[in-house]
């Protein structure tokens, strides 16, 4: 359903010029850990034992941001925290050509609350969430 969302906003916004030909910018972050101690995955398949150092995968993160035309913008963070992908950000935003200069910005992304919230987990400087965090915002 995001998909064909993102597919009806990039024709929406009328046929491509020579500035909106350029090509998107395309990143992949890959967030590898290394640790000591006791850990097991959610199906408790992996048990490392303590004091041996442990290596995990923990997400990829695949994004893809450029221009849909000259006056809007789109944006897609896809990824894949274990089994499957999901589509964390997929937005477009209008930024010139809207009466009163004002701005439109339709999609989903993160909200701009607290300090967590608006950062991917890979931009943390901890390994897990803060347990509060967990529980009361998912």
């Amino acid at each position: 359903m995001k998909f064909i969302l993102i597919l009806f906003l990039c024709t929406l916004f009328g046929p491509l010029t020579s500035e909106a030909l350029t090509p998107p910018d395309i990143s992949a972050i890959g967030d590898f850990r290394a640790f000591t101690g006791n850990w097991t995955d959610s199906t408790g398949a992996k048990t490392p034992r303590n004091g041996n150092l442990n290596m995990g995968f923990d997400e990829l993160e695949l994004v893809v941001s450029g221009y849909l035309n000259p006056y809007a913008k789109g944006w897609v963070t896809v990824s894949s925290p274990g089994d499957g992908f999901e589509i964390e950000e997929a937005y477009a935003t209008i930024f010139q050509g809207l009466p009163f200069k004002s701005e439109l910005k339709a999609g989903q992304w993160l909200v701009d609350f607290g300090k967590l919230n608006s950062s991917h987990t890979h931009a943390y400087a901890f390994i897990d969430r803060p347990l509060m965090h967990r529980i009361y915002l998912g």
